[in-house]
């Protein structure tokens, strides 16, 4: 399964529900992303009110979350961007460094 991570800043009518209703915010999206497939790795809130999280599954399904959660009206400015991992790196350095002498840069 591929991972994400997921961002989003809580628009101020949340910040008033969740003020006046104290309540765990990870029930709530596990429920969202298990009709999705997809795994909550972690969820953390910024300082800054961002909503910042790490998800696994595909990305029909990460497409899929990023509307639910803009219709939603709870929060802005989301953002689903794949990551990978420190192997992955390595492994795209490994071909990069196998292919550098194959290409003649434009300004050569």
């Amino acid at each position: 399964m591929a991972q994400f991570m997921v961002t989003a800043a809580y628009t101020d009518s949340a910040f008033a529900g969740m003020a006046n209703n104290p309540h765990n915010r990870e029930e709530a999206i596990g429920k969202i992303l298990s009709a999705l497939n997809m795994n909550l790795e972690s969820l953390h809130m910024t300082l800054g009110g961002k909503l910042f999280m790490v998800v696994s599954g595909s990305a029909e399904a990460a497409g899929s979350l990023m509307i639910v959660a803009g219709a939603s009206g709870s929060v802005t400015d989301i953002t689903v961007d794949e990551v990978f991992s420190a192997a992955d790196q390595v492994d795209w350095m490994q071909s990069a460094s196998a292919v550098m002498g194959a290409y003649k840069p434009a300004n050569a």
